[in-house]
């Protein structure tokens, strides 16, 4: 121990003052920063009703009118082959029989086909055969079946895989169940509250002290590293550490909400229970986890980070704190901002629907669900919305450094799963501005993003993610019911647990 404690290198006694700047040339081009700011101009301009010059505009960004061409001819053919399809009324009577009614082309052809063939055996009977004949043909149209899902998402969002034989189970659906994410014990019932029931207030200082601890908790291990080796961390050994600890706190986060849920019930659990976890989606949500926190975490790396500035250099000082007290509310602002637009866009903009709707798949979500998406969404929303926010706080002369940027990830990716987890609390995204917001009427709770899941595509409202701040200007905000202001019970608190 001696010779190998002889062996490192000196620590070094000084270190450069610590600056979050950075160039902004090598990762971040303008081109993409460019392309990216016109396109959600675009959609803030077709948001606002200005749609005479969407189309060419459009045309101009992605290079031509044939991807619009081919777009529209998609969708055209979706509608055709979904909205032509069947059309389903469900009988008002006990026992819930559907009764499907055929309208689609085919459908009909089928029929008149079965008609002639009928008509034609019955040529050679008796009058009789052949009234009994068009009773028969006439009843084709309309045919009584067993009852069936009315939830018609459920029928492509079914979860029974944690139901079957473990030995049928992939490495994906072990993984998660070894981890207790996807827990197998589905008879165990949530309370079950009416909407008129009083939901309790979650108090923000449970939720700053749970985010801070383990956020300062992987900068105290990081400086550790640093003391004991003197010397910085190597950026890869830096993303591998802090894509740990990210997904660390994130799978304590999503059992902690697992525990609430039961102790507290569920929004809208009176009509629905939660969804599970898809049978064909277990691996994606599986690799959502390392998705969402690496692809952030290396742009951040690449972007900000310094092996000459530790933890220390940064965090002894009280001038670091107040200011980053100030970016981490300035940071939710600014990445919802973007995401507002660019979700808004994804509902209200018909050929961009199609890269939204399987995170819309489900209506009732659970956490693990949070990134449950298509791969274009997952590109946007992992990448580049930070990435604007990024330049966008420089280019306001508030520069993100690794270890303030470490923190503000810490706030906004908790306020992204608790938005999932349908918990029947007043739970309020906690922020520095959370009073100013609060104050406004623009303070974002965790019922808002659970009914934007349950409104659907064209009526969902509430598209931030953050905050309420834009839902409010832009006028998209949707009333809560079960925990509108009136409702909340501020005497029996609930509290984010630490451990």
């Amino acid at each position: 121990m001696t010779d190998q404690l002889a062996t490192l290198p000196a620590p070094r006694l000084s270190r450069p003052p610590y600056h979050p700047t950075l160039p902004l040339t090598r990762p971040l081009g303008l081109a993409v920063v460019g392309k990216a700011g016109l396109c959600l101009s675009l959609l803030a301009s077709h948001i606002t009703n200005s749609k005479d010059t969407r189309p060419a505009a459009f045309s101009a960004l992605i290079g031509g009118s044939g991807f619009l061409d081919c777009s529209k001819t998609a969708v055209t053919t979706i509608i055709i082959l979904v909205g032509g399809g069947i059309n389903i009324s469900i009988s008002a009577n006990t026992t819930t029989t559907a009764t499907i009614t055929t309208t689609s082309t085919m459908a009909t052809t089928q029929t008149q086909t079965q008609a002639r063939q009928t008509s034609s055996s019955s040529s050679s009977s008796s009058s009789s055969s052949s009234s009994s004949s068009s009773s028969s043909s006439a009843s084709l149209a309309t045919t009584t079946i067993p009852p069936v899902s009315v939830n018609r998402h459920k029928d492509s969002f079914r979860s029974t895989w944690p139901l079957a034989d473990r030995s049928t189970w992939n490495f994906y659906q072990r993984a998660l169940v070894r981890m207790n994410l996807a827990p197998t014990d589905l008879g165990r019932s949530a309370p079950k509250h009416a909407k008129t029931d009083k939901t309790p207030h979650v108090a923000q200082w449970s939720q700053h002290v749970f985010i801070l601890f383990h956020a300062l908790a992987a900068l105290v291990v990081h400086q550790g590293i640093v003391s004991l080796t003197g010397r910085g961390l190597h950026p890869f050994w830096l993303v591998n550490w802090y894509v740990f600890a990210m997904n660390f706190t994130l799978i304590k986060e999503i059992k902690i909400l697992t525990r609430l849920g039961r102790r507290h019930g569920f929004l809208d659990g009176d009509v629905h229970g939660r969804d599970g976890i898809p049978d064909s989606g277990v691996g994606k949500v599986f690799w959502s986890l390392y998705k969402t926190t690496g692809s952030r975490l290396a742009a951040m790396a690449w972007l900000s980070y310094s092996r000459d500035v530790a933890p220390a250099d940064a965090l002894g000082s009280w001038a670091w704190w107040g200011r980053t007290a100030v970016q981490i509310g300035l940071y939710q602002l600014v990445v919802d901002f973007y995401f507002y637009f660019y979700h808004r866009g994804m509902h209200d903009v018909p050929f961009l629907w199609r890269f939204h709707r399987t995170h819309h798949l489900t209506k009732h979500p659970n956490p693990l669900l949070s990134a449950f998406a298509d791969g274009e969404q997952e590109v946007i929303e992992m990448m580049l919305v930070p990435l604007l926010s990024y330049a966008t706080l420089r280019a306001l002369g508030m520069p993100l450094g690794f270890y303030e940027w470490w923190i503000c990830l810490n706030y906004v990716m908790y306020t992204e799963v608790w938005g999932h987890s349908g918990v029947r609390v007043h739970l309020i995204a906690p922020s520095t501005f959370a009073g100013i917001l609060t104050a406004l009427d623009m303070e974002l709770a965790v019922e808002d993003h659970d009914l934007h899941h349950r409104r659907g595509w064209r009526k969902s409202g509430n598209y931030g993610k953050q905050t309420r701040v834009w839902d409010r200007l832009f006028g998209s905000c949707a009333p809560r019911i079960e925990s509108h202001e009136a409702n909340v019970d501020y005497v029996n608190e609930a509290v984010m647990p630490l451990f």
